[in-house]
């Protein structure tokens, strides 16, 4: 089922609430490190992972793929909270895209 971008919600990181806890897409540090502004995001996977650079050199081959081919996997939700695709859906909403695929769980 397509769903409307600016409806869905991030809600992840239940030992860092006061990291992101619940956040529309376009509010996320995801989302704005896609727009170019990459400290949030920096900062935030800093508190989760020992390699920033490995998970932000990941995310930047995501935008990359995203641009050239497009979205090829729904993004599975639970009513608007995406349970997996975080990254996806940010680079989506960045280029542009009003609804994306999404599986219902």
């Amino acid at each position: 089922m397509m769903r409307n971008l600016d409806t869905l919600r991030f809600s992840i990181d239940d030992e860092y609430p006061d990291i992101l806890g619940e956040c529309l897409v376009k509010d996320s540090p995801h989302y704005q490190y896609v727009c170019g502004n990459k400290q949030p995001y920096m900062e935030w996977q800093s508190n989760r992972e020992k390699d920033v650079a490995l998970k932000t050199e990941k995310f930047d081959r995501l935008i990359k793929g995203i641009k050239r081919d497009g979205l090829k996997k729904a993004i599975p939700v639970r009513g608007d909270i995406i349970l997996d695709g975080h990254h996806r859906a940010a680079v989506c909403m960045a280029l542009g895209y009003k609804e994306i695929e999404c599986l219902e769980r």
